[in-house]
């Protein structure tokens, strides 16, 4: 589990990259972007053991990056996304699929889960409308180095 601003948590996969250094990690903007911090902001990561397996997730696009006519198929996109990967999910979290942000609108059991080959993944194909307060995944700093 990663803790950033605010309170602010998401599960995530931690690995050791040799030749990083001490006391550093690597996270990527849409991790940065749930956990509301930027490059050089510090966080703190502490181990979540017994994370349940999901029964099921519910997704949502959002309508701002919806590509003009693009018709991609995004229960597809979604299925090989999280199709033997074991990712971790929460409530509220962000991620970009094909230049389409999604939001992560439910999780069950909540508010996290591993999203497993048995996880349902419930796409809703109404839109969300960004709140006034949430910027896009493209508008967060590209620096992974924290």
């Amino acid at each position: 589990m990663v803790k950033g601003r605010e309170g602010k948590t998401t599960p995530l996969v931690t690995m050791v990259e040799e030749g990083l250094g001490v006391n550093k990690v690597k996270l990527n903007k849409g991790i940065r972007k749930n956990i509301r911090v930027r490059p050089g902001e510090a966080v703190t990561i502490q181990g979540c053991a017994g994370l349940p397996y999901g029964k099921s997730i519910r997704v949502r696009p959002f309508a701002d990056k919806i590509k003009e006519g693009g018709g991609a198929d995004f229960q597809v996109l979604l299925k090989h996304y999280y199709q033997e990967a074991y990712r971790p999910a929460a409530k509220g979290d962000l991620f970009s699929l094909d230049g389409v942000e999604f939001k992560i609108t439910e999780t069950n059991p909540s508010p996290y889960c591993i999203v497993s080959n048995d996880t349902a993944i419930l796409y809703d194909n109404y839109p969300l409308q960004r709140e006034h307060n949430e910027t896009s995944l493209e508008d967060t700093p590209t620096d992974t180095n924290i």
